[in-house]
């Protein structure tokens, strides 16, 4: 199924997830509730990796990020087992079905069909819903009115002037070292450090006077 709608235009990441869990209702309830969802990590404009979670969270449903191989599958106990790219490792993680997950680029095979499905598939008719078909009655749910996030500027960052300090670490303890990095981030933001201090200061006052 196409889910379009003008209604939709400019959606955020809460108003897209809100349109998907719409749809992924319509269709639970005209073929089955679905077992397992997949959707992609995220979208190559924002970055967000939002919606998958959203719509889990939309459905109630377990939602399993980051997915780079399935392992197990098993009908019967209604269970799945994943690997999950994790910064510093791999996560072996299992939970029962139903459930949502976002699959990370190059994690299948693809897989091309035979000339005859090829013409099968240009002559096949796609299922467009909109906004009505889909039952959402509040359409301030959607587009620009049910996105609180707002774009108000994009840019690609300047390059710095000023190069990065080399501190030489050699034969420092790890409290010589810190103190290093702090005397260099001071020296370089002045203002740092008496904000720091005026921060420990209030910090300090109100757990003194709770006390």
């Amino acid at each position: 199924m196409l889910l379009t709608d003008r209604f939709f235009a400019g959606s955020d990441t809460l108003a897209t997830s809100f349109a998907l869990a719409s749809a992924l209702k319509k269709i639970g309830e005209e073929f089955g509730a679905p077992t397992i969802i997949f959707t992609g990590k995220q979208t190559i404009d924002g970055y967000t990796t939002q919606v998958g979670p959203g719509i889990a969270k939309r459905l109630k449903l377990n939602q399993l990020t980051y997915i780079s191989r399935i392992d197990d599958l098993d009908p019967e106990t209604g269970s799945i087992t994943v690997e999950r790219r994790a910064e510093g490792g791999l996560q072996v993680l299992s939970t029962r079905l139903p459930v949502l997950i976002t699959m990370l680029e190059g994690s299948n095979e693809m897989r091309r069909g035979t000339l005859e499905d090829a013409l099968r598939a240009a002559k096949a008719e796609t299922v467009t819903w909109s906004a009505a078909d889909v039952g959402i009655e509040d359409l301030t749910m959607c587009g620009l009115c049910g996105s609180p996030t707002i774009v108000k500027k994009i840019f690609s960052p300047q390059p710095r002037s000023e190069k990065a300090k080399d501190i030489d670490t050699t034969d420092l303890s790890m409290d010589e070292i810190a103190s290093s990095l702090m005397a260099a981030l001071f020296e370089r933001k002045p203002d740092l450090e008496t904000d720091l201090l005026h921060f420990a200061a209030t910090q300090f006052d109100q757990e003194v006077g709770h006390g």
